[in-house]
């Protein structure tokens, strides 16, 4: 879940990683917990796209004899409608946000974390889980997530879209933050690209509003490229089981067994290795292949780099960030860059400390800061920026999976905006989120690591407190070695 975070770019960041709506422990479930229900179209869902078959639902189980018609029809609202400000709407009929279904809690149960991707409920492929771990926390702090988005203040409050300032008004509660964000539609944003999201848009936005959409399913949509957007049924099932409180979820994903002895122990290998590094590793590779740091010219030591450089001491919002409790004595905050726009997942600098990568709220979705010349470069991507640490390139991701670059695509001459399509750019297709990039002393090899262990909520608000720790024994990570032509 993609989350805006507004910074100032300063020479030390501190960040945690903090996961959504923790705070109240993992709910647990309610029996006959219920939604306020779709409005509009009485029909059934005989039209709808049929189930992937990669995820292993047998069509038959959940076609149309499986759906409450008299559930379904006390979920109808016909009419109520502003006659005077919303008169297309009479051919423009409210799509149902889900069709209700009556499929017992423990077969509901098992077809929705299919879909979802667990290997407990017998998926064979990834889905969700390629960038979460489908734990019992993880699924608990979506169903939180999920209660609130229909809860009365919630931003899915008036499924019926009753007017189009109602429309209005819930497109822009998702993107209270400055953009479009999962956390305040919960699990429902596996429904982005479905009619119902599209008519709000529709009827809550002016005539671009099919662009603005699409901006919506990129950056709060789920799941995220190349993993294909859910089918209106598998929507039905996972919103369903969601709406009742994830019923039968403990008796599927059993918690995993807590240790029970610790022996810490600290071999004279890691000695060895570290003195090792500090000869052998990049930093020394780096320094002495002549590797010029930015800020640092003319400098004696490392100390007096940047020291033209503003202290934040003596700007008015930085002037209390060196006496932060547990602050380093002595230390110094600089001032590098003062960004315009909200910044929205990693923040990332290369290794010579020139440029600086991150997402970005706001169009373009991802930006480098050339601090070198104070420029800001954009970006056809979404977050992740991540550096090679012999500085040779980068990565990064965007709605159409990971690209890899050269760091002369951004070195050559003076670019304002990159499509990641340029000479020295390429496919890190099959990369997932999350990545960490690296490449032998050597130079021979170059990998990237992925993985669900790893996710992180953008930084988007205050981290007070340490993050849970909601993997299981099902979380891994994707090793994918490079090749380099």
């Amino acid at each position: 879940m993609r989350t805006p975070h507004a910074s100032k770019l300063v020479l030390v960041v501190c960040t945690a990683a903090a996961l959504h709506g923790c705070g109240g422990g993992n709910p647990q479930p309610d029996a006959g917990a219920s939604d306020t229900g779709p409005a509009g179209d009485t029909s059934l869902p005989d039209a709808h796209v049929s189930i992937d078959a990669s995820h292993g639902i047998d069509a038959a189980s959940i076609d149309a004899a499986t759906i409450d018609a008299a559930t379904l029809d006390a979920f109808v609202v016909d009419g109520g409608h502003d006659a005077n400000t919303d008169a297309n709407r009479a051919s423009d009929p409210v799509p149902p946000f889900r069709h209700p279904l009556s499929t017992p809690d423990a077969t509901l149960a098992m077809q929705a974390l299919r879909i979802l991707g667990s290997p407990a409920a017998g998926a064979t492929t990834v889905y969700c889980n390629e960038c979460h771990t489908l734990s019992r926390a993880r699924i608990y702090n979506w169903r939180a997530l999920s209660d609130a988005a229909l809860s009365p203040t919630g931003c899915l409050n008036d499924l019926a879209v009753s007017t189009d300032a109602s429309a209005t008004a819930m497109v822009e509660c998702i993107r209270a933050s400055g953009s479009f964000t999962t956390p305040p539609i919960g699990v429902f944003g596996t429904g982005s690209t479905l009619p119902w999201f599209q008519y709000v848009f529709r009827h809550g936005l002016d005539s671009t509003w099919a662009t603005t959409h699409a901006s919506f399913v990129a950056t709060a949509g789920m799941p995220v490229p190349p993993r294909t957007a859910m089918t209106a049924d598998e929507f039905d099932i996972v919103a369903e089981w969601f709406i009742r409180g994830v019923p039968g979820l403990d008796s599927i994903l059993p918690p995993d067994p807590a240790p029970t002895t610790c022996l810490p122990g600290v071999s004279a290998a890691v000695g060895t290795h570290v003195t090792a590094m500090s000869t052998t590793g990049w930093a020394a590779t780096n320094r002495a292949s002549g590797m010029l740091m930015y800020g640092c010219a003319g400098a004696a030591t490392p100390a007096d780099c940047l020291a033209t450089v503003p202290l934040a001491r003596d700007t008015v919002f930085g002037a209390s960030w060196e006496t932060i409790t547990d602050g380093v004595p002595g230390s110094h905050l600089r001032v590098l860059f003062d960004t315009s726009f909200s910044s929205s997942w990693w923040t990332r600098a290369s290794v010579d400390g020139r440029f600086v990568g991150q997402g970005a709220a706001a169009a373009p979705h991802l930006r480098f800061v050339d601090l070198s010349r104070s420029a800001v470069i954009g970006g056809n991507a979404l977050y992740d920026p991540s550096w090679f640490p012999d500085g040779s390139g980068f990565m990064v991701q965007g709605s159409g999976g990971a690209r890899v670059c050269e760091l002369s695509v951004l070195t050559t001459g003076m670019p304002t905006m990159l499509s990641f399509t340029e000479p020295g750019c390429t496919s890190g297709a099959g990369i997932g989120l999350y990545e960490h990039v690296a490449t032998s002393l050597g130079g021979a090899d170059y990998w990237a690591l992925s993985g669900s262990a790893t996710y992180d909520n953008g930084g988007h608000s205050a981290t007070l407190s340490d993050p849970i720790a909601d993997w299981d024994a099902t979380a891994g990570s994707d090793i994918t070695h490079l090749l380099n032509t």
